[in-house]
């Protein structure tokens, strides 16, 4: 059973880097990147790739630490899972990793932010990859831009 889905991981992996576009760097508040990339979507979005990431960040890295994890999230018309992960506990860098499914498009994507400011800049992550439908239907670098505070 472990072989079958090791190898239903590996054919969505397959699948969607054989149908996707370059990388695209979008900068966002508090000086976060995110880094997207259009990919194949299927039924198995965006849970899949989450438990793909899950099962594999202990793998990786020995020393790895779970910030935070969501597998079945939304954000209005967006679907996404998420895995957010030190690759080491002693390292104050937080990768979040994830894919988001909209309108049968999908993205993938992942930032990098120190651990002292992953809480906003999770919640800025999070407006950015809400706004992915109309930020890359319309071609721009960022989000729309929210009222200032």
């Amino acid at each position: 059973m472990k072989t079958l889905v090791a190898v239903f991981c590996v054919l969505v992996a397959m699948q969607a880097a054989e149908a996707s576009e370059s990388f695209q760097e979008i900068s966002l508040e508090n000086g976060v990147t995110l880094t997207v990339k259009k990919i194949r979507n299927n039924r198995s979005l965006p849970q899949a790739f989450y438990d793909q990431t899950v099962a594999s960040v202990p793998t990786l890295y020995s020393a790895h630490a779970f910030v935070a994890k969501r597998r079945n999230g939304r954000l209005g018309n967006v679907l996404y899972s998420i895995a957010c992960y030190k690759e080491d506990v002693k390292l104050d860098l937080v990768t979040a990793s994830g894919t988001a499914v909209s309108d049968g498009k999908a993205w993938f994507f992942e930032s990098r932010v120190p651990e002292s400011s992953f809480g906003d800049d999770l919640l800025i992550l999070m407006e950015a990859v809400a706004n992915l439908p109309v930020s890359q239907a319309l071609g721009t670098e960022a989000p729309p831009p929210r009222d200032a505070e």
